[in-house]
This record gives C-alpha cells, structure tokens and sequence, in this order.
C-alpha cells in the first residue's frame, strides 16, 4: 500500500514512516500545500496513492465522490481513501 499524506498530517510522519519500510509521502513533500481537497485526490489518484487525512479534517462530501471509498481505521485515527 503506497500512502499520500495530507497536509494536515506533519511531514516528519512520513519520516517517521518511510523509517519503518512503510511507502508514503506528504503533501508538504510534493508542492500541493493549499491545494483543494479535490486537487488533493486527483493527486493520490495520480501517483496510485491513498489519501490519508485526520477525521475532523475531512469534508464529509469526498466519500460520496464517484470511484473513491472511506475506510476509517480505529487506531490510527484516519480516514483513508481507496482508488
């Protein structure tokens, strides 16, 4: 599973992550600080990548969006988009 993560979430995450084998990157890392949250998919979509954002963060109308799913993971208190 290769991961985008939001702005939201600090770059040194990813860090954190890509330390553990773990295949993610950050928006902060790929110039899209500020983008919108539909520029923000299009980029996960493009680079095969699921989003990942902190629930509270998250506009409630992107799971309804056409070929994206909402998975939220109890432990890591996320919500991950699925293309």
């Amino acid at each position: 599973m290769k991961y985008y993560l939001d702005e939201d979430i600090s770059p040194k995450i990813a860090e954190i992550l890509r330390k553990q084998n773990v295949d993610c990157i950050s928006v902060h890392e790929v110039s899209m600080l500020q983008a919108s949250d539909l520029e923000q998919l299009m980029m996960a979509a493009k680079k095969k990548r699921c989003l990942s954002t902190p629930l509270e963060t998250t506009p409630v109308n992107m799971a309804g969006r056409k070929n994206v799913s909402a998975f939220r993971g109890n432990r890591e208190q996320l919500q991950i988009f699925l293309f």
